[in-house]
């Protein structure tokens, strides 16, 4: 919940700025596959609960790795936009992963990243890929109760930190060089995704 709160946050502000840069034929090819798989990503998820956390864990130490690898070896453009299926089958790939993890984006980033559309228009594409699949993920958990008032001082903190953070990087970008802050941003993720994966694949070694 506090990720897909914090994800929500900070995205609002930038599509407030882009989003009359939005994709929009891309974006509905991808939302016809990423609604009915983050649902489905959602249900696995509550198969997989009982007795699976290290899996579960060391799969998205896994997704953070294949993602922060996606950043730094950039796909080459294409010189004409994909076709109309790929864009769906990113988006169901991207939604279960979504539904599982709360982390859909290696599929669509390197779907995004391959057309031949301007930086303002990934960037667009990709926040609002993302935003949707956070609203599903918020609408589910409040629906079914997993949302409790001891979380809102959390998830608030949550919130006004991604709202920090984005301002910061809006304001201060212009201070570094792009491949800085690419590297710098590999860099950390990758950090991360070793350590879950790690920490939740060590419990099925002998």
């Amino acid at each position: 919940f506090m990720v897909s709160a914090s994800t929500m946050a900070s995205s609002l502000p930038v599509l407030r700025r882009h989003a009359k840069s939005v994709p929009v034929r891309a974006l509905r090819l991808a939302t016809l596959g990423l609604i009915p798989a983050v649902l489905l990503g959602i249900w696995l998820l509550h198969r997989m609960a009982s007795g699976s956390t290290g899996l579960i864990q060391g799969l998205l130490g896994c997704m953070i790795i294949y993602g922060s690898l996606n950043l730094f070896f950039q796909p080459r453009r294409q010189e004409i936009e994909s076709s109309a299926a790929t864009f769906v089958v990113a988006g169901l790939t991207s939604g279960v992963m979504g539904g599982l993890f709360a982390v859909s984006g290696p599929p669509l980033i390197y779907q995004a990243y391959r057309q031949p559309w301007h930086p303002t228009a990934v960037r667009a594409f990709l926040i609002t890929a993302f935003s949707l699949l956070a609203i599903l993920r918020l609408v589910h958990d409040i629906l079914f109760g997993y949302v409790t008032a001891a979380m809102g001082m959390t998830v608030a903190w949550g919130v006004i930190s991604a709202l920090i953070g984005t301002w910061a990087g809006a304001r201060t970008a212009h201070w570094y060089a792009p491949n800085v802050l690419r590297w710098t941003a590999c860099v950390v993720l990758l950090g991360a995704g070793a350590h879950l994966a790690t920490q939740g694949f060590r419990l099925y070694l002998p």
